[in-house]
């Protein structure tokens, strides 16, 4: 073959032909020798060889750190709505303490003084728990509920057969409050059980007589999830009944009323 002739060369890689056809022609440089002429042309394919597999591999990279970023992103949004869910916002509850028992007239109409009175040291029964416990506590305002129980004393001092009145020098019934707790276990992240209680101390005078005592109530209940504030509502108004229901069904006080 001639210093002038032309040399068609192909060159293909795996994925497809990369250089096309490329043409060697000595005309320009006389008496190159033809491998000089082909090194040229392999020298600048694998050039382009080279671009195009960095260029593959760069892209490669890029769609699976694109791929991390969004498994990443998943993980933590799962991670931060657990963390969530075992958290829990402060309750403001407001029961509604009903008498829960018939009880047995012993009056015969006699004027009765009731007051109720809220002795807790604090307006917060506890926390609902949860990774948060701090800021997860729950209260009862004094104020609101004091009015309710003290309708509930009067509707079972008429039960008995007095009247309630609000002031006088007759017999007197003083209910207070004593305590009022939530607790949920500590350890934990989910809340599956909380133990309620109540305590009333009464306190009856009544022409130099006086008698005091103490009734209790508490629940143990058990949750599938953390309870909302309409549950947990419920229930303290059930154990607040309960143990206001025991003051009332104490006979003793009856008696010291009526004498």
């Amino acid at each position: 073959m001639s210093g002038g002739d032309d040399i068609p060369v192909t060159l293909a890689l795996r994925n497809g032909v990369v250089g096309g056809l490329f043409t060697v022609t000595g005309g320009d440089r006389a008496g190159e020798p033809q491998a000089m002429a082909l090194s040229r042309i392999f020298t600048l394919v694998s050039g382009r060889a080279r671009s195009l597999y960095c260029g593959t591999i760069c892209a490669l990279a890029h769609g699976e750190m694109s791929m991390l970023r969004r498994v990443l992103f998943g993980l933590l949004a799962v991670g931060s709505l657990t963390l969530v869910g075992c958290a829990h916002s402060p309750q403001s509850l407001n029961p509604q303490p009903k008498l829960n028992s018939q009880l047995a007239a012993v009056g015969h109409g006699q004027q009765v003084v009731v007051r109720v009175v809220d002795g807790r040291q604090t307006q917060t029964l506890g926390t609902r728990g949860g990774l948060y416990p701090e800021t997860s506590s729950i209260t009862v305002n004094g104020q609101q509920l004091v009015p309710q129980l003290q309708a509930q004393a009067e509707a079972a001092v008429r039960l008995l057969g007095f009247t309630p009145v609000q002031g006088g020098n007759g017999p007197q019934l003083t209910v207070t409050l004593a305590d009022l707790k939530y607790q949920s276990p500590k350890e934990g992240l989910y809340v599956t059980e909380a133990s309620i209680s109540s305590t009333f101390r009464a306190d009856v005078q009544n022409n130099g007589r006086s008698y005091s005592g103490r009734y209790a109530a508490s629940l143990d209940q058990r949750f599938g999830m953390a309870p909302n504030e309409e549950t947990n509502t419920k229930l303290v108004s059930d154990v607040l009944s309960d143990a206001l229901t025991r003051l009332f069904q104490d006979q003793t006080i009856g008696r010291v009323l009526g004498q």
